[in-house]
């Protein structure tokens, strides 16, 4: 049996009300969670200890630019830490093309749902909990 409180998560979202709800939702379960806006600072978070799962959206606002830091982020976890599962959570399903789960090494993807509307929050956690039980963490 998965022991919720041993498992660490990293939560990297560049929108406020998207990181704060991964988190609330993750830490309901008895996750431990930590949460980063940017590149830089996640990068920072993974060099100083281990996650066993990271959320990551792979669009980050960088000043008033989108840019794609989240894939170079990506391409470091499964680089330095192949075991960390890592699910990318995105707004903008058509930037996500056949194979990009192969590709990249994702384990899983979810979307954003539009403003206004409620995620699903049983479906993230489901998600979230087989990953880290096929992890055997």
């Amino acid at each position: 049996m998965i022991s919720e409180t041993k498992v660490s998560i990293l939560v990297v979202d560049d929108q406020p009300k998207w990181r704060n709800a991964l988190q609330i939702v993750l830490e309901q379960v008895g996750y431990t969670v930590t949460t980063a806006a940017d590149f830089e600072t996640a990068r920072i978070m993974l060099e100083s200890r281990f996650f066993d799962l990271i959320t990551l959206d792979v669009r980050l606002v960088d000043g008033q630019a989108f840019n794609v830091q989240g894939l170079g982020l990506l391409q470091m976890v499964k680089c330095r830490w192949p075991d960390t599962k890592v699910i990318i959570v995105t707004g903008y399903p058509e930037s996500i093309r056949i194979g990009f789960l192969d590709e990249y090494e994702v384990d899983a993807l979810f979307l954003k749902v539009p403003e206004g509307s409620h995620f699903d929050q049983t479906e993230f956690r489901q998600l979230v909990r087989k990953l880290l039980l096929d992890s055997n963490c």
